[in-house]
């Protein structure tokens, strides 16, 4: 009898955190649906060839700054730009900080994405790029932030974000 109350309050919790799960669940997909989370997201696809590998057939970790470089052109090519036509505008962006994560290796031959995002609309002189490289099972290998400046080429001072580049992307921000 002990085993069967048991068995019952048991099966009657489980039910209850399913219930809760399914609630927050909602709850975000609500959310996520009707307040959607502003920000700029790109996705960039890159074969690994063999020399970006080691002999053990992994991807160098040097390498993936170059893949956040990849993508973070890419994102802004998407909006109608290159870093060429940014310096023509007389702005640099240097890189100032870079973070990377490594959680899985990259290996000759996967085809990774390299998404990009923006989580805020830049003010002032910096932009952060936040990437996330996936393998082509969807599994997170690597996640980076890179801090660059806008900097006025004459003279390397700090200056605002081109207004041109600014109003592209502030569609992606302001909804």
């Amino acid at each position: 009898m002990k085993d069967r109350l048991l068995m019952t309050d048991t099966l009657s919790i489980n039910l209850k955190l399913s219930l809760i799960i399914e609630l927050v669940l909602r709850l975000i997909f609500y959310q996520l649906y009707h307040y959607q989370i502003l920000m700029y997201t790109t996705e960039t696809q890159i074969r690994i060839h063999y020399a970006l590998t080691d002999q053990m057939g992994v991807v160098y970790h040097g390498h993936y700054a170059q893949f956040y470089e990849i993508g973070r052109g890419e994102a802004i090519r998407q909006i109608g730009y290159t870093y060429k036509d940014i310096e023509a505008m007389g702005i640099i962006m240097p890189v100032v900080d870079i973070h990377s994560r490594f959680l899985r290796p990259a290996k000759y031959d996967d085809l990774i994405t390299v998404i990009t995002t923006l989580k805020e609309l830049p003010v002032h002189h910096k932009i952060v790029f936040h990437s996330e490289i996936y393998n082509q099972e969807g599994a997170l290998l690597n996640t980076g932030d890179v801090t660059l400046y806008f900097m006025e080429a004459k003279d390397m001072k700090r200056c605002e974000m081109p207004k041109e580049l600014k109003a592209k992307l502030e569609k992606y921000f302001n909804k």
